[in-house]
């Protein structure tokens, strides 16, 4: 049995990391947070100790999941690695590409286990549009269009939270944040890499203090060839949370919705219009445990492996590659290279 270490005890390592990794088969050793009552509450649900020191928890674990706020996450992942400990990191990797790299050096020099936090992998609705794209059932891809809009910051009245602040979670906001599901599930469902970006970004609500990062994005790309339109909000209310892609192609049109009721399929043929598929697997319900179970199973067997498992650390960085190229493309209003 995997030994693991929960880093972060915030809601999502509370709602999602630590129960995930408990019904994948680990065995939950110890948590780790800055804030101690909640690493002691974390650690008493699962029957774990909460530590008071880093350094003394990667002592006593295989692996970590580290679910903190962005800033913490290359230099916990690096820190870990050095002692030979397994890393399951969310994303962002890290604040911009240069830290993520570094992470990834740090891993393969270790020759340890890493895996990046893509919700979108596990979902068996995206593994069924992946099949259907990689057998060519859509024909000569044409274009593609995207979104990823949230409501979580989406209150002006609410204290000023760590995501919109740039020191901590880098300059790019919500591209950082809702930006890596939808970079990675793009590239993962056409296996084409993102090449040039135009964007524009907003700071939309007025906070106090200031949010220093963008809430929304618009996003032109070119993928080898294939054009993309992609948009990103953490402030827009009005329906649940959703991650859409729709590709266009030749021989007809596939459409992925992810979300809070669970993830979609659907398949129209050219001409015709949409009719929803169902996955070979039933679809999951809700957004985050269910794909993170998937992810944590992966992750652990890798290890029991020895091999890599998806999504990699290099998916992390590629998708940290686009962030960094959004953000100068909105500095510059200009087209910047990925």
């Amino acid at each position: 049995m995997v030994r693991i270490g929960i880093i972060g005890a915030g809601s999502w390592a509370k709602k999602v990391h630590a129960p995930a990794f408990h019904a994948a088969g680990a065995k939950i050793i110890g948590v780790y947070s800055r804030t101690p009552a909640r690493a002691n509450a974390l650690a008493q649900a699962y029957g774990a100790r909460a530590y008071s020191a880093y350094e003394a928890l990667l002592e006593d674990v295989d692996a970590v999941t580290i679910a903190t706020p962005d800033d913490t996450h290359a230099p916990y992942a690096t820190q870990a690695a050095a002692r030979g400990v397994h890393v399951f990191v969310e994303k962002p990797l890290g604040r911009n590409a240069a830290e993520a790299q570094a992470l990834l050096e740090a891993v393969r020099k270790a020759g340890v286990i890493g895996m990046t936090a893509l919700t979108a992998r596990g979902d068996p609705a995206a593994a069924h549009a992946h099949a259907l794209l990689a057998s060519g059932a859509l024909g000569t891809l044409y274009y593609l269009r995207g979104v990823f809009h949230g409501a979580y910051l989406g209150d002006p009245t609410t204290p000023t939270p760590w995501r919109a602040q740039a020191q901590i979670a880098g300059p790019g906001g919500v591209v950082g944040d809702l930006g890596p599901h939808l970079f990675d599930l793009a590239r993962h469902l056409t296996g084409l890499e993102f090449r040039e970006v135009l964007a524009r970004t907003q700071v939309c609500l007025e906070r106090t203090p200031p949010a220093t990062n963008p809430d929304a994005a618009a996003i032109l790309a070119r993928m080898d060839g294939l054009d993309a339109l992609l948009s990103l909000s953490r402030v827009h209310v009005g329906e649940p949370q959703r991650l859409e892609l729709e590709l266009q192609g030749s021989a007809g049109a596939l459409k992925l919705r992810l979300g809070p009721e669970g993830g979609a399929l659907w398949r129209a043929e050219r001409p015709g219009t949409y009719a929803r598929l169902e996955p070979p697997i039933p679809p999951t319900q809700g957004w985050g445990r269910p794909q993170f179970l998937t992810l944590a199973r992966r992750f652990l067997e890798g290890i029991r492996q020895g091999t890599p498992p998806q999504p990699s650390l290099e998916d992390g960085l590629a998708a940290q590659r686009v962030v960094d190229a959004v953000v100068r493309s909105a500095e510059r209003h200009a087209w910047r290279a990925v």
